[in-house]
């Protein structure tokens, strides 16, 4: 949003001047390209500008350097709607007719005070019988107090020296002593600031975080806080719930997404947050102290943008090892195990630093080397996810037919075999199966490979979002109703949804049928009576793959053939 718009330029030409037309603050190329291509020669000097800021327009004019105005320009665009008010009103107060004069206000807006809605004697008298004067009239009775005039106590009260109406409000000059300016830019520096806009104000304003208060941590910050109650005036609005937050801004870049991370949470409420924040951050210390320079290295390591999240990590400092490069990361690790500095001297630092980094995780950030270490960390505002193992695991299970095969000279074969297959095997039935399901459950275990570790066929699970979810994966056999089963067992973390289900039971499918089942079907459970080859899956139109409840909830099954129409995958329940 623009805060200056210069109208016209020194052309340099006998004092003639050529229009601009640009906005600022903005890029300084981008500026002196523009006035290079309106044909403005250096220096460039800019005589026709206005504000944005009202109160300005009329007070500083006359020539100003083009860069100055920018940065300018700049201080402009940080200040809140509270600190613009209070700008407007020292400017009318003190005359100030320079940038330099405007600049050093705004290092001393302190210096001023603000009572907002207070914008006319009445409203004025009002307020100070109210919130000053309320013990001395609070044994007047009503009927008596209708004939008291708000009016001529405001007017008693206004100091025409030291008092000025702006917008709405009233600022006044408590004439403390103002300090001389240094950095303006580090002056107007804040925690976190919000953009809320309105119906009747879609541009919006500006709320800086922490927000002054009469108490740090008032009831209702939306009724108690001068800040906001400027906010809703220049809003437009009566009651914070009309408003919206539509933008943060923080020097935490991660806390820029702090709106997504709080979604759908009260405005009120969400004030609430930025303001506890404002006050935790700013306990930290200036810029450039061990203490926040951990804090701002700890927002980037653990990418912060939830508010709640960013207080407890002011309070858990103590649970990260910093130091602001490899070197200082050395020595620090080298003073924790009783090495003095002559002897931490000896070593290569660097070298160790950058080891010690590797091996604990650190991170690089643009402060500095950061890792957690073994402290607990406290959570008292921000309520972590429950990590896979606290979520509670569900099992889903999902049985399917099983083909089992058997050489038809062998003597299970020449005892069971039901008929004899195109590729020459003896089928048997999964009730005479049954008996072998212990052979089979072991010759099962055989196919686990080292790297799937303990999530079994979940290791090779390539959609993330599955993944995330499900921690084990692997094929069983069952006996149920005298009969043997395929079974493919699967814990996974929370409920799964429709599709989700849908797509591990697609996966698992293909799993036994072209990954470990077509290998392990090939390959013979030995029994002593006859090799047997298990299928946990087939292409005729019998097959299916379907959840325990489904199955188990059904009469009973017949595997008699028919027609071809292709496997069965079924949604159901889950256990």
């Amino acid at each position: 949003m623009h805060e200056i718009t210069i109208i016209e330029m020194d052309d340099g030409a006998d004092g003639n001047l050529t229009y601009l037309g640009k906005d600022l603050p903005a890029d300084m190329d981008e500026i002196m390209k523009a006035a290079a291509g309106a044909d403005v020669p250096k220096p460039y000097i800019a005589h026709s500008y206005s504000f944005r800021l009202n109160g300005l327009n009329g007070k500083i004019t006359g020539p100003q350097k083009l860069e100055e105005l920018n940065g300018f320009a700049g201080h402009l665009a940080e200040l809140s709607e509270y600190e613009r008010v209070k700008l407007e009103g020292a400017v009318a107060l003190t005359g100030c007719r320079t940038i330099s004069d405007c600049q050093t206000l705004m290092y001393n807006l302190d210096c001023f005070e603000l009572t907002p809605n207070a914008g006319d004697y009445e409203s004025l008298g009002r307020h100070m019988s109210e919130k000053v004067l309320a013990d001395a009239l609070k044994e007047i009775p009503p009927e008596l107090m209708a004939h008291f005039s708000y009016e001529l106590l405001g007017q008693l009260k206004f100091d025409d020296d030291r008092s000025v109406f702006v917008r709405g409000h009233l600022v006044r000059d408590t004439e403390r002593p103002r300090s001389h300016l240094e950095s303006i830019g580090d002056h107007l520096a804040y925690a976190l600031k919000m953009r809320l806009c309105s119906d009747a104000n879609p541009d919006g304003v500006w709320l800086k975080f922490p927000m002054p208060c009469d108490e740090e941590f008032p009831n209702d910050i939306t009724k108690e806080s001068s800040e906001v109650l400027v906010a809703m005036a220049a809003l437009k609005v009566d009651s914070i719930d009309e408003c919206r937050a539509v933008e943060c801004v923080s020097e935490y870049s991660s806390l820029n997404r702090c709106l997504n991370a709080h979604a759908g949470l009260p405005l009120k409420d969400l004030l609430w947050k930025a303001q506890t924040f404002g006050y935790a951050e700013g306990e930290l210390g200036a810029n450039g102290r061990m203490p926040y320079k951990t804090f701002a290295a700890a927002m980037e390591y653990e990418d912060c943008s939830d508010i709640d999240m960013a207080v407890d990590i002011t309070q858990n400092l103590r649970c990260y090892d910093f130091a602001p490069d490899a070197e200082s990361y050395a020595r620090n690790y080298l003073e924790r195990k009783g090495v003095d500095q002559m002897l931490a001297s000896c070593f290569d630092l660097k070298a160790i630093g950058e080891k010690l980094a590797e091996q604990s995780n650190a991170r690089a950030t643009a402060h500095g080397l950061i890792a957690r270490n073994g402290n607990d960390f406290v959570f008292d505002y921000y309520q972590p996810k429950p990590t896979q193992q606290e979520q509670e695991m569900i099992e889903i299970r999902l049985f399917c037919p099983l083909e089992i095969k058997t050489d038809p000279d062998s003597i299970l074969g020449e005892e069971n075999g039901m008929a004899v297959n195109e590729f020459g095997y003896a089928v048997i039935s999964n009730y005479t199966a049954a008996d072998y399901e212990d052979k089979i459950l072991e010759a099962l275990q055989k196919e686990h490979m080292p790297e799937e570790g303990d999530k079994g066929l979940a290791h090779y699970l390539n959609d993330e979002s599955l993944a995330a979810k499900v921690s084990y994966i692997w094929p069983t056999v069952e006996n149920w109703r005298g009969e043997l089963w395929g079974v493919m067992e699967i814990k996974a973390t929370g409920e799964l949804n429709q599709q989700e289900m849908k797509e591990l039971t697609e996966w698992c499918l293909g799993q036994l049928s072209d990954g470990l089942g077509e290998g392990f079907e090939q390959r013979p459970v030995r029994t002593g009576q006859g090799d047997l080859y298990v299928s946990f899956w087939h292409s005729g139109g019998d097959y299916f793959l379907k959840p325990e409840q489904e199955l188990k909830g059904m009469g009973p099954v017949s595997h008699e053939p028919e027609p071809e129409q292709g496997p069965e995958i079924t949604m159901g329940g889950m256990q």
